[in-house]
């Protein structure tokens, strides 16, 4: 994805001047808004899964992050390759209408993303040239068992390592966390060596800003994955409380 980004930005850049301004500093990083009133962010909030339409580099995939910094919006791209390649500049609400104005590293130019919200669905431009749509996962309320401050964190796809499992060395684990009519769900594969294995899920909790995962592992029997988000890109715990493991999101 990260050659995709770049020259995506290099298209923008030569294909449409009047969009870009080009060699802004990341000196004017602001990140935050105070256009409209706190109040009228709450439907704001929230993970994006975006996708950007018909680009010269066909469909691309951004996935942003929008929350509450005291009684202001910020943004964040979560994932290393869009992080590293963007800067976000600003996040402003104007008539309801979200903008996050990114600065691109390697080219000195600015893109915005327009973004319409309704409901969790999600349309507009960037660039104001390129149509997007997507959907925003919010705060989860229907479920008291998991804390606000952390919901968005929750969802993503994940790779880890589980290391040390005697007899078995490290094993390679997927996590896909999601929402399945607004409660969480968990799938998880691991690789035996040749193929990728389904693991059956019983339950998922969320307790004291852990993730709590319980599945059914062939030897032990019932046995909880144990997670942590480090950060916005990183997650560790421990499998049946004595293996200790590391990973990323990927998505």
């Amino acid at each position: 994805m990260k050659n995709k980004i770049l020259l995506l930005a290099f298209i923008f850049i030569f294909s449409s001047c009047s969009i870009l301004i080009k060699n802004q500093t990341v000196s004017q990083n602001i990140e935050t808004s105070e256009i409209e009133p706190e109040d009228s962010f709450q439907n704001l909030l929230g993970n994006y899964d975006i996708v950007v339409f018909d680009t010269p580099l066909g469909n691309i995939e951004f996935n942003i992050l929008v929350e509450l910094e005291g009684e202001n919006l910020k943004s964040s791209f979560i994932g290393e390759e869009a992080s590293n390649n963007f800067d976000i500049l600003s996040t402003e609400v104007d008539e309801g209408i979200l903008y996050i104005n990114t600065y691109v590293k390697s080219y000195g130019a600015n893109i915005s993303f327009e973004i319409y919200v309704e409901g969790d669905q999600v349309t507009g431009y960037l660039a104001d040239m390129f149509e997007l749509q997507g959907v925003k996962y919010s705060s989860i309320e229907s479920d008291d068992n998991i804390p606000e401050n952390i919901s968005s964190l929750i969802i993503g796809d994940y790779n880890i390592t589980v290391y040390d499992v005697p007899g078995y060395g490290d094993i390679d684990v997927r996590i896909k966390i999601f929402l399945n009519k607004n409660i969480l769900d968990s799938n998880i594969t691991y690789f035996n060596g040749e193929s990728w294995v389904d693991v059956t899920v019983n339950s998922i909790d969320v307790e004291d800003e852990a993730v709590f995962i319980n599945v059914v592992d062939e030897e032990a029997g019932n046995v909880d994955l144990e997670i942590y988000f480090d950060d916005q890109n990183s997650i560790s715990g421990f499998y049946a409380g004595l293996f200790d493991f590391s990973g990323k999101r990927i998505n």
